[in-house]
């Protein structure tokens, strides 16, 4: 028992003083910028997280992992980027986050016309019922609408002001992970990494994955990491149909299913096997 402890107390001084060689905190590596769009006119909340020896260096440039839904996404990956560098897992990498800049609770009215690309008038009247708004007040399948905002908007902010590589990747789970689906299959040059994690493409009863045909796909060589709980029985179908449709391609392709996670245990795990698929050292 002695041994035991004196080993985790020697583990905790090395963490400690691995912590202490670099005392910034990741909070005071955060900058924030609201971007008004002049496409579809709404208002986003621009998070930039930039590795801790970002102002250490002038000569040095970054990949850049856009994640969407950055209330949420980009604290989870701090946290999981902190930690793998202590591990000396990853390369260092730049984090941007894209949030909606409206209240906590009207997110999903962002969310839903941006990360849709067909419309379902059944989900946006049983959600405006839902929330008591007015019935036609949410409009879905203006994905098409969003991606050109992060295309001619987000990115040339990101370049223009940030020194960044020419390595970058999307992130998305869920409604997200729909869009960043449609993005990997629309436009894939924007990107050198999709991290797909439980992609909602049940939606509109599957017909963005039904409609794809596996001859249309880009054969360009991007890398692609599609999850998923195994305790999301909806989405499974949905989600094997789309990753046997990428077989055509020329993507790298990793897929993953998570036994025993649902579809918001599965999240840690997605994004922490993703980033070292973008990121982890060679």
């Amino acid at each position: 028992m002695r041994n035991l402890t004196a080993f985790l107390s020697m583990l905790f001084v090395s963490i400690l003083g691995y912590s202490q060689i670099d005392n910034r905190n990741f909070e005071d590596l955060i900058e924030s910028k609201i971007l008004v769009s002049n496409i579809n006119g709404n208002r986003y909340n621009i998070q930039v997280s930039l590795p801790k020896t970002y102002y250490d260096n002038d000569s040095k440039s970054y990949p850049v992992l856009y994640a969407l839904d950055g209330m949420h996404s980009v604290p989870m990956l701090n946290s999981i980027r902190q930690y793998m560098e202590i591990g000396n897992y990853l390369e260092e990498f730049i984090i941007v986050g894209i949030q909606g800049n409206i209240p906590r609770n009207r997110l999903m009215q962002h969310r839903i016309p941006d990360y849709t690309p067909l419309r379902d008038t059944v989900y946006e009247n049983r959600f405006s019922q839902i929330m008591g708004l007015k019935k036609g007040s949410v409009l879905s399948g203006k994905a098409d609408e969003f991606l050109k905002v992060i295309s001619d908007q987000v990115i040339p902010y990101i370049d223009k002001n940030y020194r960044v590589d020419n390595r970058s990747g999307l992130l998305g789970h869920s409604l997200a992970g729909l869009f960043t689906a449609y993005t990997l299959i629309n436009k894939p040059e924007l990107f050198n990494f999709y991290l797909i994690s439980s992609p909602s493409l049940n939606w509109d009863d599957g017909n963005f994955v039904k409609r794809l045909k596996p001859d249309e796909i880009n054969k360009s060589d991007i890398s692609v990491f599609i999850s998923v709980g195994g305790e999301e029985k909806e989405l499974h179908n949905f989600i094997e149909l789309f990753q046997k449709k990428l077989e055509h391609s020329n993507f790298d392709t990793v897929y993953k299913v998570y036994d025993k996670e649902s579809h918001f245990s599965v999240v840690a795990g997605s994004f922490s096997n993703g980033i070292l698929q973008f990121a982890g050292k060679k």
